[in-house]
């Protein structure tokens, strides 16, 4: 009885484990996402006064996607 519980406890965290890691490369693959308000593929001509027009002051960056990632204060 006590080998299947460890059993069964081990199945357990190596499943907990593998979902974690799962978990942890989906969110590192995805990449930042554009800004709210900004609409995608509108890097250029100028990220920054896209950034203000949207309501961000302090403008913002292009990221490779070509989407804004606006600066937050």
């Amino acid at each position: 009885m006590r080998k299947q519980i460890k059993t069964v406890r081990t199945a357990f965290l190596a499943a907990a484990v593998l979902t974690a890691l799962a978990f942890g490369a989906a969110q590192a693959f995805a990449g930042p996402e554009c800004s709210p308000g900004v609409p995608p593929n509108t890097c250029l001509p100028d990220c920054d006064m896209i950034c203000q027009e949207a309501g961000y002051p302090d403008g913002g960056m292009c990221l490779p996607q070509n989407c804004c990632q606006c600066v937050e204060r």
